[in-house]
């Protein structure tokens, strides 16, 4: 008789390798760009904003954000450096708490501040959603190989008293598909070109199972044919059934079928002398620094 923790692993390899089908099979006639474009007109919101905001001591991160990000789709938030886009990720994420407007991932109305954590709502975002591309978050061991890392993430998610999978189990070997095809598991991560090392991140996020992937900064990838490649391989993964949404402040490279909300620099005309705040962590104030 099969346990309940191996039919569960079937039934999500079975959900990767279906939509990797369906993302993927050139006899459909469409590119997963196209498919997405006719089918999530009638998909519900999976994120849902009204003017949300985030002040924090050091200053405004961002405010008045409106958004409606569909189910099964590619959002964009797009908008310069200083714009908040890396704090409106990690909200939208629940990692991170918010101080106003309104917000509702996935069902769940997140209340602003402390009552987010007492009533519970931030662990049920976090469940459905994985995160990449954050510097100091999610950076990766250079001294590792690729398989490796993958085998240690795995070992660490796998329910008690169960056997891991594997590099070459079939839900992985679907997720590499759409994201690090051609990666050997040998290879050190200090090998990896930047395209690769960014994909293998987002790999290792994918193997949470996610309904919800947020990924920062594709343009952190210097080179505008990786940004190209990265928004083609964030179009695959959307079409296996994810909602990406991703940051950038490069649309040149941004492909038509994304969806996409500007972020702008904040301001607060009440309050003049009320700093921007500075997501760079490595640029300090000169107030701050002094005793």
């Amino acid at each position: 008789m099969q346990s309940t923790d191996s039919a569960a692993e079937e039934r999500a390899a079975n959900k990767w390798a279906e939509a990797e089908t369906k993302a993927l099979d050139p006899t459909e006639g469409m590119t997963a760009a196209n498919t997405a474009s006719v089918s999530r007109s009638d998909c519900a919101d999976i994120i849902s904003a009204r003017d949300l905001q985030l002040k924090t001591k050091q200053g405004i991160v961002f405010s008045d954000v409106d958004l409606a990000i569909k189910e099964g789709s590619t959002h964009a938030l797009v908008g310069p450096q200083g714009s908040g886009r890396t704090s409106l990720l990690l909200v939208l994420a629940g990692r991170m708490q918010y101080s106003g407007g309104e917000l509702i991932v996935d069902g769940n109305r997140i209340k602003p501040g402390r009552s987010a954590r007492i009533f519970g709502k931030l662990r049920a975002v976090q469940r459905i959603s994985a995160i990449a591309g954050f510097r100091d978050i999610d950076d990766l061991d250079i001294s590792t190989g690729v398989g490796e890392i993958v085998n240690e993430r795995l070992g660490l998610i796998s329910p008690l008293l169960h056997r891991a999978e594997t590099w070459n189990a079939p839900r992985i070997q679907t997720i590499r598909a759409l994201t690090i095809p051609r990666v050997d598991p040998q290879t050190w991560v200090r090998n990896l070109s930047a395209y690769e090392e960014f994909a293998m991140r987002i790999t290792l996020a994918l193997l949470d199972d996610p309904r919800i992937l947020l990924v920062d900064n594709v343009d952190q990838l210097s080179n505008p044919e990786d940004q190209r490649e990265a928004w083609e391989m964030l179009g695959r993964i959307q079409e296996s059934g994810v909602t990406v949404v991703a940051s950038t402040t490069n649309t040149e490279t941004m492909p038509d079928w994304v969806d996409r909300t500007t972020t702008q620099r904040p301001y607060n005309q009440e309050e003049e002398n009320y700093p921007i705040y500075n997501e760079d962590p490595n640029k300090v104030d000169e107030k701050e620094t002094e005793d």
